[in-house]
């Protein structure tokens, strides 16, 4: 039932080398700096959940693990490339998440009662733009 060990070749592909092959220094610099957008966007998602989210435990939690989540990616890329291993869709949704949850922050939200309270970025907190 396992995979025969020695007939599988060893995963040694980092992804950074392979798009710095591929597309050369101009596709390379895109990933990084795709990659890195969206780090800083999942650490002021923190920061914001730090500030306004102080009883919500597991907002703050969620908020946390997201920037974690991220960098443990941009790290395993260094081992493999783990777009094309299967997490695409994970690492899109993690990508989602770290922009929707600042997004959130700057836009009114409405409560059943038809109620609009003001967003929790007030005007120079980490999710302004």
């Amino acid at each position: 039932m396992l995979p025969d060990v020695g007939k599988i070749e060893p995963d040694t592909n980092n992804l950074y080398l392979v798009t710095a092959g591929a597309t050369g220094f101009c596709g390379l610099l895109a990933l990084v700096g795709v990659l890195g957008y969206f780090l800083r966007r999942s650490r002021q998602l923190t920061a914001l959940a730090r500030d306004h989210l102080a009883g919500d435990h597991l907002s703050q939690t969620l908020a946390v693990g997201l920037p974690a989540a991220l960098l443990a990616l941009v790290v395993g890329n260094l081992f493999t490339a783990m777009f094309v291993r299967g997490l695409s869709l994970v690492i899109v949704l993690l990508f989602a998440l770290a922009e929707a949850g600042c997004g959130l922050g700057r836009r009114p939200v409405t409560r059943r009662g038809g109620a609009v309270f003001d967003s929790l970025c007030k005007k120079g907190s980490s999710c302004a733009n």
